[in-house]
């Protein structure tokens, strides 16, 4: 996966990584779907019992 020479993929999920990192198509992916992950984990977010 690759947007070209003119794109950039940049990362930071204000937790573990605060300042943004450039980072490869694929990793960028990759984090994206931990945080998707750990968002829909969180019982604050999305309690299982209401």
């Amino acid at each position: 996966m690759t947007a070209g020479p003119k794109f950039e993929y940049r990362w930071a999920d204000g937790v573990q990584i605060k300042k943004p990192i450039e980072v490869s198509a694929p990793k960028y992916v990759e984090y994206l779907m931990d945080w998707i992950e750990s968002q829909l984990d969180d019982e604050s977010i999305f309690p299982q019992k209401l």
